[in-house]
């Protein structure tokens, strides 16, 4: 007989949350101009995530908008570490309508690009992220108060231990935004065939 879990989490991110050096799952904003940095220029209005687990695979949906928080336009890329060993389904960057394809970049070449940004940038809590994959925008443009919306899907094993299935998602770039999040939303969704223990 199957069970089935449905569990909201919205205050009490701290039971879902891992060390910051295991942190994946969000993307963030990185302006193309030199003098301005990563963190400060931009905030997230909301980050909604929907995990849902069937026995030891989990398929994980991630909203996010992001919005510019200056006086003036800026041109920037969105960056999404991929979670090692994840597979991502799709991603849907929209702003002002337009819609903007993103391109897989592998851990060797999405290395570099950490290293670069982190020189150029100086901000080495970039390189927790060496190692990972990345998705990567060309250059847009963010204007003052306009949201950009950003739909991430991607499957990943969840890591087993005997009869204990280890579930996460890391809520972690938003340490970039230049204010507190509005709306921060993480749904999980277990089913599995045999007994469900304590979650």
């Amino acid at each position: 007989m199957k069970k089935t879990h449905a569990i909201l989490i919205a205050t009490m991110l701290a039971l879902v949350l891992l060390p910051a050096g295991f942190a994946h799952g969000d993307g963030m904003i990185v302006p193309i101009r030199r003098d301005i940095r990563v963190r400060g220029s931009w905030a997230v209005k909301y980050h909604h995530v929907n995990v849902l687990v069937r026995d030891q695979v989990a398929a994980v949906s991630v909203d996010q908008a992001f919005v510019n928080t200056g006086k003036g336009m800026i041109e920037v890329e969105y960056l999404f570490p991929v979670p090692p060993k994840a597979a991502i389904d799709s991603m849907t960057l929209v702003v002002n309508g337009k819609e903007f394809t993103a391109k897989l970049l592998k851990a060797d070449e999405a290395r570099k690009i950490y290293e670069d940004i982190v020189r150029k940038k100086k901000d080495p809590a970039l390189l927790e992220y060496a190692g990972f994959g990345m998705y990567k925008t060309r250059a847009f443009p963010l204007e003052p108060g306009k949201p950009c919306k950003i739909i991430v899907t991607y499957k990943t094993v969840c890591k087993k231990d005997q009869d204990l299935v280890e579930v996460f998602y890391p809520l972690n770039t938003e340490k970039y935004s230049a204010r507190a999040i509005e709306s921060v939303r993480v749904n999980v969704d277990i089913k599995s065939k045999v007994d469900i223990g304590p979650v």
